[in-house]
């Protein structure tokens, strides 16, 4: 899919002689990410737009708590995105021969613009470890594909009997 897509981009770039046909740019955007999210109280989905309170409600998930994603820059630390996602369905795929799955998950995501210091009120409880992402972004016109490689730091408690216990992340 990359490939294919990094000759798209190539493909549909301005300054290409070569290409015959003239087509709308794809733009690429490769960016390291760092996330942070929270779990905003239910009683916040009021605050939502109607179109997302009503997908919803439709879906018997209004009482559920929404998360916040708040994106940084990993090398500059520079905010990138506060976004709410209210997860409105999930397709989960199962590949019995195959050690890994999928699931598709469709989101609808808007723009959180309150101040950290309200986001930090609104928060009930601890929120998960962060996940960095290596993102490649695809963008024509109103369509972006997104190809990411994402990590988590765990937590892992261990114990030594009798001794003492260390934490890594």
């Amino acid at each position: 899919m990359n490939n294919f897509l990094n000759s798209k981009v190539q493909e549909t770039h301005p300054n290409n002689l070569e290409s015959k046909m003239k087509r709308v740019p794809i733009a690429y955007l490769h960016r390291h990410e760092r996330d942070q999210f929270y779990e905003l109280p239910p009683s916040y989905n009021s605050n939502l737009p109607p179109a997302v309170q009503q997908a919803l409600k439709e879906r018997n998930l209004f009482h559920h708590a929404q998360k916040l994603r708040i994106s940084y820059d990993q090398k500059s630390g520079q905010l990138l995105a506060k976004i709410i996602k209210a997860r409105i369905a999930d397709l989960d795929i199962i590949f019995p021969r195959s050690p890994l799955d999928c699931r598709i998950s469709v989101n609808l995501e808007m723009q959180f613009d309150a101040e950290m210091k309200e986001i930090m009120s609104l928060v009930t409880e601890a929120r998960q470890p962060d996940r960095m992402k290596d993102r490649m972004s695809y963008t024509q016109s109103h369509y972006q594909v997104d190809l990411t490689q994402v990590t988590q730091n765990v937590l892992v408690n261990v114990r030594f009997p009798g001794c003492f216990s260390l934490d890594y992340v």
